[in-house]
């Protein structure tokens, strides 16, 4: 019931959109980009009554920027510990920014300078609340670097080439290609091309193809949990890597659980924020079952370098009777190379979601809004909604 600056606004915003893990992703960036270009987007448009139009334009900017900043410094980045989330997330919400309020070229170079120094986000935190805070804290961070910028604050002109700059400091081993930073703007637009992945369910993407596998198979042959012997979930290095967490004791270890996720995914036969709930977590039944998911590393997937299949899975149940099924998925539903989402399904996804937090009928004339969010003059009609 009260409202606050765009900066701490974009900060819990930005926060709430990546805390449940059910934000898009793109591999490009190795990033999660909407939590952070949405939030601070819409608190600056509020804030100076601007329009959908507006808000787009500036989101694909920043979308971007993160890519072909993106292709300088990674995946050493990325490899190298740094979350790029937070790290290129916070140069996306700079550039966002800057466009919603049209600075000029020394303004937005001085704000990339000012942003370069937020760029903190560690992967040593994946698997906890703060994961999330890293969203949060690009978005909000983005609105200060331009307000700053705008009023004369100064900050280096080429932070992102320097000594000591963003690229030579997030990348440890020295693999960064600064030359290749800002390469091929706008041809082709990332966002077309390769695209992004929309979550269908709320964790970390390497349990994904896994949790279909485990929930097709549940579905076709009507599997229960009392049924199962064994199961075995094959996939890459990467994915075993970050999927690490076994049976969690936290919802937020649940995010980045592939045993869970399959084990959810089978028993529930759906895999939406219900079944990543602190509640679900603890449910005996189902931990029981995350016990039994043997990982390994599948032969035909361990030389896996496109990030792209980096999720694919085969899960392999065996039942008590005897019998062996078998699953494999090679990219996600909603990703590029994956099956595509409907407007059904993307609709069902923002009921489950809103529906914690707004009324139904709140739910559904906001979702009317954003059908035709391109024509709305003042995003404050959508806001006061949310």
């Amino acid at each position: 019931g009260f409202q606050t600056s765009p900066w701490a606004a974009a900060l819990a915003n930005g926060t709430n959109a990546a805390i449940l893990d059910y934000d898009d992703n793109t591999f490009r960036a190795q990033s999660h980009l909407s939590g952070s270009l949405v939030t601070a987007a819409l608190a600056l448009a509020e804030a100076r009554g601007l329009g959908g139009q507006a808000v787009l334009e500036a989101y694909l900017v920043g979308f971007e920027a993160a890519c072909k900043i993106g292709q300088g410094v990674l995946p050493g980045q990325y490899f190298g510990g740094r979350h790029s989330t937070g790290t290129l997330g916070v140069m996306a919400a700079t550039a966002t920014c800057a466009k919603l309020l049209g600075l000029d070229a020394r303004e937005t170079a001085t704000a990339f300078g000012i942003a370069a120094s937020c760029a903190g986000a560690v992967r040593a935190n994946m698997g906890t609340m703060t994961k999330g805070l890293h969203t949060g804290l690009a978005a909000s961070s983005g609105i200060l670097a331009v307000s700053l910028a705008a009023r004369g604050f100064d900050a280096r002109q080429d932070i992102l080439e320097a000594t000591y700059g963003y690229a030579h400091t997030t990348v440890k081993d020295d693999s960064s290609r600064v030359e290749l930073i800002g390469e091929g703007w706008g041809n082709p637009w990332d966002v077309i091309d390769p695209g992004m992945g929309i979550k269908f369910q709320p964790s970390g993407t390497m349990s994904h193809c896994a949790a279909r596998c485990a929930m097709e198979l549940s579905i076709r042959h009507d599997l229960r949990p009392e049924d199962v012997e064994a199961i075995v979930c094959r996939t890459t290095r990467e994915s075993m890597d970050i999927g690490s967490y076994g049976v969690p004791n936290t919802a937020s270890q649940a995010m980045y659980s592939t045993p869970w996720a399959v084990a959810v995914a089978l028993a529930d036969r759906k895999t939406g924020l219900a079944q990543f709930s602190p509640e679900r977590v603890q449910d005996p039944a189902v931990r029981a079952l995350a016990a039994r998911v043997q990982m390994v590393v599948h032969p035909d997937l361990a030389e896996i370098t496109d990030l792209h299949d980096v999720p694919a899975a085969e899960v392999v149940v065996t039942l008590k009777d005897g019998r062996s099924l078998s699953q494999f998925r090679r990219r996600p539903i909603g990703y590029p190379g994956g099956e595509p989402w409907t407007d059904e399904m993307l609709e069902e996804k923002f009921r489950e979601a809103a529906g914690l937090s707004l009324s139904s009928e709140r739910v559904e004339r906001a979702m009317a809004l954003l059908r035709r969010f391109d024509q709305r003059s003042d995003v404050r009609e959508l806001t006061a909604l949310l």
